[in-house]
């Protein structure tokens, strides 16, 4: 079930457009991920009202991101939540299901929880173990890599301007 607390409407995206929001955490703030087949960077779009994540050009506003890490969970793998930098009180958050979605941020909230990997160029959501998959059009979702399906491990290839430390 996808939560609607806190999300954005379109009037108070422009509102806060307009003000500049900080980022939250400025050790490992100003990250962006490109996705290796689309070339496009993780981002917001307003969909019937609502902020939503979505591919963007890497230099539209909305694609940078805080990483505040949980715990290290071994060789290059580091969990935490991702803060849009745009909109510091949001996270990407997602259930497990593989919707993806913005809410506001809750150190409580499992879904809200993402294992980045350097080695693979993966982001991965720790309730559901589903990958975050970029599809053509723009849209992106949590899903599982099934064994022999074309170009999708592409698709879940996200090129991080730098690890978080």
């Amino acid at each position: 079930m996808r939560k609607t607390t806190g999300l954005m409407t379109a009037a108070a995206v422009g509102a806060a457009l307009m003000m500049g929001a900080a980022p939250a955490q400025a050790a490992d703030a100003g990250l962006t991920f490109k996705n290796s087949v689309s070339q496009m960077c993780l981002g917001l779009e307003v969909v019937q009202g609502i902020l939503t994540p979505h591919q963007a050009s890497c230099a539209s506003y909305g694609t940078k991101w805080t990483f505040i890490k949980t715990s290290d969970e071994g060789g290059d793998l580091k969990a935490g939540r991702l803060v849009n930098d745009g909109f510091p009180v949001y996270c990407l958050d997602g259930n497990t299901e593989g919707t993806v979605y913005l809410s506001e941020c809750n150190s409580s909230d499992p879904g809200q929880t993402w294992i980045l990997s350097g080695q693979y160029g993966s982001l991965a959501h720790a309730l559901s173990h589903k990958l975050l998959t970029g599809w053509g059009g723009g849209n992106v979702s949590a899903y599982t890599q099934p064994a022999y399906y074309g170009d999708l491990a592409k698709k879940q290839q996200w090129i991080f301007s730098r690890m978080p430390s």
